[in-house]
């Protein structure tokens, strides 16, 4: 009995730390750039176009890293 709470634990703590990292992504998605709709036909487009959200959701957190450092070494 206990090893199964033990191991469900490992498996909930698990599941919470990707869910965090990919929360993010999806609420910027969502919230930035008014969702996340892929309206295509074939896989192939379709995969296009979430590559390119994807590609711009990196842009803007490229941008927003480097604006940050940069504040952070004119402050000290």
């Amino acid at each position: 009995m206990k090893g199964d709470i033990e191991i469900n634990h490992c498996r909930t703590k698990q599941k919470s730390r990707i869910r965090a990292r990919v929360g993010d992504v999806f609420g910027f998605i969502e919230g930035a750039m008014h969702g996340f709709n892929v309206r295509s036909v074939g896989t192939k487009r379709a995969t296009e176009a979430i590559l390119m959200t994807c590609f711009t959701y990196n842009l803007f957190r490229f941008e927003q890293i480097v604006r940050l450092e940069l504040n952070n070494t004119q402050t000290i």
